[in-house]
């Protein structure tokens, strides 16, 4: 049975005498959405594998679990590690002791509670010592046992949430019992109408394990649905507000406001991004804050971010941008995020970043071009000295050919490669791009043996005149050389 990261939501309630509301508070809509989803698709049975987590870990973390002394923060941090881990029938037995056994650490026991509460879907061997819990516990355990029912998700724990939702029963059973039920089935619409839940378990009740499943996966496809909307609506609303906010802040408030925009989701990141560009535009300087949050933001789980972000950082030079950047390229697996990555390190070349844009140069044109700019920018500075980095290069711009080549390739190729390759970029001379002309005779122009083609070649091409002339300056520095500039 697959589990995945359990999504941090709560539910709470304003009362008016004993009617009980569910509110969301303290959790981004975004939040709820993504329980929402994780648990249709764990019920539908979509879920992908279990994740295999490294049986070392899943012990450490029962062992941080139950040891005595530990925080409460780790213990629910390894109880959801434990719980993510798709638990072995050993461990859901260990897990059961200390739910049921009146000697089990009591903060342990709280704290398996809660992540169970967190978590989209819980082994039915689990039901049993919930009910026991619900039935004998203290107020808030069994307020704690009701919430982690809900991720039971059989008609039975319906059965028990929709018995402690009664609005008779003490104020948080009930409020626990209505939120389990809410998450099981994604029926929000009944609120705490204590009749509707038992109108619903009555109608659902008796259906076979298959068709229960589908009628919880419909209703929360439905919720999914609601609080998909309900995100796109608020995170328009909450944008636009932000760019009211920054046309109205003064000007020393704009650069914290925009690091702000950075270090918060993907649409407020891209509006900050918008700004600081359009700020950049209109030469106004940038405060450092701004640098450090572009800093961070490399860290961004999208690619897209992280690529804005090495744009942001090529731009605006924060302190340590040259080691933040090849440690992000180091760990970069998305194409998309890697090319700016490249781009941006080639203003801070390390020898550091020498393997990783090898591994780039090599994985296709997506990535060959900015690769090879980084790459020139190491040699430039006398860090691609390695015979064996220096052929993979020559290989890989072999391999894609001088016309597939940008301007910083073409020159690569030129330095790291073999006579050969030369001689392939020099054809470029006569029947290449302007910018792949111009490449290809500056960087020849360094070579004497290629002196007296660039040479020619500018007399029928004036935008090849000043590697003519640099050419000529370095290796035909006599009046018969420069009498045959003149002439050409």
């Amino acid at each position: 049975m697959p589990y995945s990261q359990p999504s941090n939501h709560a539910h709470n309630r304003q009362s008016s005498g004993r009617a009980i509301r569910l509110k969301r508070l303290n959790c981004p809509a975004g939040a709820w959405l993504v329980a929402a989803g994780l648990a249709v698709s764990i019920v539908t049975g979509l879920a992908g594998a279990a994740s295999g987590q490294d049986r070392a870990e899943v012990a450490e973390s029962m062992r941080m679990l139950t040891e005595s002394g530990q925080p409460d923060a780790t213990r629910l941090a390894a109880a959801q590690t434990v719980l993510r881990a798709d638990p072995s029938r050993s461990d859901r037995r260990l897990l059961i002791r200390l739910l049921v056994e009146p000697d089990a650490e009591p903060a342990a026991r709280r704290a398996l509670l809660e992540a169970m509460g967190q978590t989209p879907l819980l082994h039915s061997e689990f039901e049993d010592p919930l009910r026991r819990l619900v039935a004998v516990g203290e107020e808030s355990q069994r307020a704690a046992a009701l919430r982690a029912m809900g991720a039971v998700g059989t008609a039975s724990a319906a059965a028990v949430l929709v018995e402690h939702a009664a609005p008779f029963l003490p104020e948080p059973i009930s409020e626990a019992a209505v939120g389990a039920l809410v998450r099981m089935t994604g029926r929000e619409d009944f609120g705490d109408d204590h009749a509707a839940w038992s109108d619903w378990l009555e109608a659902h009740r008796s259906l076979d394990r298959d068709l229960w499943q589908d009628e919880l996966a419909r209703g929360l496809r439905s919720r999914a649905t609601r609080l998909s909307n309900e995100l796109r609506r608020s995170e328009s609303r909450t944008t636009d507000a932000y760019r009211r906010l920054f046309m109205l802040a003064p000007s020393q408030d704009r650069g914290p406001l925009l690091a702000e925009m950075l270090r918060s989701g993907p649409r407020l990141q891209v509006l900050g991004v918008e700004l600081i560009f359009r700020e950049l535009s209109q030469g106004r300087s940038m405060d450092p804050v701004v640098g450090v949050a572009a800093l961070e933001m490399l860290g961004s789980p999208e690619p897209a971010r992280r690529a804005e972000a090495a744009r942001l950082v090529a731009t605006l030079s924060p302190e340590g941008a040259g080691t933040r950047l090849t440690r992000a390229l180091e760990i970069e697996t998305s194409p998309l995020a890697a090319a700016e990555l490249l781009a941006a390190s080639a203003r801070w070349p390390r020898v550091a970043a020498v393997v990783p844009a090898l591994r780039w140069l090599d994985f296709g044109s997506a990535t060959r071009d900015a690769a090879a700019t980084l790459l020139l920018a190491l040699d430039s500075e006398g860090l691609l000295t390695e015979p064996e980095h220096r052929g993979r290069t020559a290989n890989a711009l072999r391999a894609a050919g001088p016309h597939r080549l940008q301007d910083d390739g073409v020159r690569l190729s030129v330095r790291t490669g073999s006579d050969q390759d030369r001689e392939a970029i020099a054809g470029l001379l006569s029947g290449g791009p302007e910018s792949l002309r111009a490449a290809a005779a500056s960087e020849l122009a360094r070579r004497p043996e290629f002196a007296d083609r660039v040479i020619a070649a500018a007399s029928d091409d004036p935008l090849l005149f000043a590697a003519a002339v640099a050419a000529t300056a370095t290796h035909r520095a006599t009046e018969s050389g420069y009498r045959r500039r003149g002439a050409g």
